[in-house]
């Protein structure tokens, strides 16, 4: 990986359980035990899937067995390498219903989000909830049906910038103005009630 590049690996969490044991017999004892207390199925294999992909990834940059990787965790829970080969390596990684997404840099702390577009019956209220006036007049400006993926699109870019941090959801997203106006490229416009940080921040939609 050469400077100033970022790397996305977007991957399917369905596997079968042959290939669910192989990736569980690779995590950690803290791992194991936070697979393992997951009530439902599909939540513990996602986990594991996630998990033990994110080490296969992890390895093909720094080499050596998937296992021998070790976290540390920020005080919201922002897992980072403990590698003393890999102090740059930075990375991130969501997952939504039946996919994972996993981002790596050597740069800088970055955030990714992966959300799948569904109904909302209370949309407006997590609007009203959630987003800056100016974002809400916005949405309310535009046609019914195009509100949904609009709306995904300000969550996505909002928690890609709290996980980047590792504020998690301790930070009010109305204390994050994402600007999509037509004709011009998507960008924070306001950070934590401060314009001239969100100019030292960058957003990629990815779709």
């Amino acid at each position: 990986m050469n400077n100033g590049e970022v790397h996305l690996w977007t991957l399917p969490l369905a596997a079968p359980r042959s290939r669910v044991a192989e990736l569980y017999s690779i995590l950690s004892a803290d791992e194991h035990m936070r697979a393992d207390a997951l009530r439902f199925e599909r939540d513990r294999q996602s986990f594991i899937v996630g998990r033990g992909l994110l080490r296969l990834i992890l390895s093909s940059y720094l080499g050596g067995h998937p296992h021998e990787h070790a976290f540390e965790y920020g005080a919201k829970g922002k897992p980072q390498l403990t590698n003393s080969r890999a102090p740059t390596l930075h990375f991130n990684l969501a997952h939504s219903k039946d996919y994972a997404i996993f981002a790596i840099t050597r740069d800088c702390n970055l955030g990714v989000d992966l959300e799948f577009v569904r109904d909302l019956p209370d949309l407006e209220a997590i609007f009203m909830g959630n987003f800056t006036p100016s974002e809400c007049e916005y949405l309310f400006s535009i046609d019914p049906p195009l509100r949904t993926e609009l709306f995904f699109r300000y969550w996505t870019c909002k928690e890609a910038y709290v996980k980047a941090t590792g504020d998690g959801l301790s930070l009010p997203f109305d204390q994050l103005q994402v600007s999509f106006l037509p004709g011009k490229p998507p960008g924070f416009t306001r950070l934590e009630r401060n314009e001239f940080a969100a100019s030292e921040w960058s957003l990629l939609p990815l779709v």
